[in-house]
């Protein structure tokens, strides 16, 4: 999966997958409806595909302080083929049937360690949930935080704790 191989990503988009790509910590801003979620999307299935031809793990957390985010990016990937097992963790129930319709592979978490060895999934969770998230489902590859001006900074920190040690 080349980053040329996705022509629908403008020039801006592009060269914001190439930092997110070759940085530990990268931010992509920009005005609403500017396409960061459409770049997120991209980014996503980009270092899956990546990270799978290298033969590494692909342990994804996607976060947000809000459902609302997590759902809007839940829709942008939908349409996208994406072979890891999805779930989502603490979510009430009407938010959970709300993901289902849109990402219909995805499962609800149940909190247990069982989750520790699982080498390949992408795990849809609200920020304030990080510390039952280590506990149940362990650190993480690649770490997404949507909308990340509107956590806290405990929240925020909370996520940065769950990223792989390098």
């Amino acid at each position: 999966f080349q980053l040329n191989s996705t022509s629908s990503l403008r020039p801006s988009q592009k060269e914001a997958i190439e930092c997110a790509l070759s940085n530990v910590v990268s931010a992509i801003h920009g005005p609403p409806g500017a396409g960061k979620t459409f770049t997120l999307s991209a980014l996503i299935r980009i270092w899956i595909a990546q990270r799978k031809q290298r033969g590494l793990s692909c342990r994804i957390l996607i976060s947000a302080g809000q459902y609302s985010a997590l759902s809007v990016l839940a829709g942008a990937l939908s349409g996208h083929a994406i072979s890891s097992k999805c779930y989502t963790f603490g979510f009430r129930q009407t938010a959970q049937v709300e993901m289902k319709a849109l990402l219909n592979t995805i499962q609800k978490a149940n909190p247990s360690s069982e989750y520790h060895e699982q080498q390949e999934m992408v795990v849809f969770a609200i920020a304030h949930q990080a510390k039952k998230l280590e506990k149940s489902m362990g650190v993480f590859d690649l770490i997404i935080v949507d909308e990340a001006s509107q956590l806290t900074l405990r929240n925020y920190l909370g996520l940065l704790r769950l990223v792989k040690s390098v």
